[in-house]
């Protein structure tokens, strides 16, 4: 029987340790999400494990040698409760790749959808107008506001928003 066991990864290596174990042979699974990050000055998107620093592999509980893994580039170890690896539920997997897939299509996982109106009800651009983009890997909001006669890219707490009467 097959099931999905958690890995630590060494810090920033588990793009590595992703490819790594994949080209042994081992079904992996690093879930991913969309992060804005400023480089030189601009917001730049780029894809990040959602999950810093573990992934998941599916892993045969008996033919299977998983001795390579421990010794595989990027990895750390298996995560473990008391001398048992840290059985991971398919039903949990597959709830992850959902809600990541609804994410990376744009789909929001909570309670705004693209294009819906808000209003800022608190902090410096209180009682403006913003249109939902997304949400950030941390559950921030993006919106689109009009500032100084330009539409600009602006990430908010929800706590700040509320959506806007028609």
């Amino acid at each position: 029987m097959r099931n999905w066991y958690l890995v630590t990864t060494k810090p920033k290596q588990d793009e590595l340790a992703e490819i790594n174990l994949a080209a042994q042979g081992f079904k992996v699974y690093r879930p991913l999400c969309r992060v804005l990050k400023k480089c030189r000055g601009k917001a730049i998107e780029r894809m990040e494990s959602l999950f810093p620093r573990y992934l998941f592999v599916k892993l045969d509980n008996l033919g299977q040698d998983w001795s390579p893994i421990r010794s595989t580039k990027g990895v750390m170890h298996m995560v473990r409760f008391g001398n048992h690896p840290a059985k991971i539920t398919d039903d949990l997997v597959d709830a992850i790749k959902q809600q990541e897939q609804a994410v990376l299509n744009g789909a929001a996982p909570a309670q705004y959808k693209k294009g819906d109106k808000l209003r800022v009800e608190s902090g410096a651009f209180y009682g403006l107008d913003a249109i939902f983009e997304n949400y950030d890997s941390e559950q921030r909001i993006i919106v689109l506001m009009n500032i100084l006669g330009q539409q600009q890219k602006v990430i908010l707490q929800a706590e700040q928003l509320e959506k806007a009467s028609d």
